[in-house]
């Protein structure tokens, strides 16, 4: 198997040093071009190494929604949430 590239390896360690973040923000952490980027980060949600955790609104055009993304034990944590509420719930219901 081929070994990573320097731009996928940089994009890498930006979601593993900052979390979950947008494909521009690791662009800047990771310091390379936005359009490299933006390839990388599909590229590595097609091959698993990243997911979308969520959304986020864009700081220039606040109606836009840009994709958050994370590496998949960040969207476990995220969508466990969600679980672990309903779980209190049905608990608190139960006891009345």
């Amino acid at each position: 198997m081929r070994p990573r590239g320097t731009i996928r390896s940089a994009i890498h360690q930006a979601f593993v040093s900052n979390g979950p973040a947008t494909w521009r923000t690791a662009a800047e952490v990771a310091q390379v071009g936005y359009d490299a980027a933006r390839h990388t980060v599909g590229n590595m949600v097609r091959a698993g190494e990243l997911v979308r955790v969520g959304s986020s609104n864009s700081a220039r055009a606040p109606e836009v929604r840009l994709g958050l993304y994370g590496l998949p034990g960040e969207a476990r944590e995220a969508s466990a949430a969600p679980h672990e509420l309903l779980r209190v719930m049905q608990r608190w219901s139960r006891s009345k």
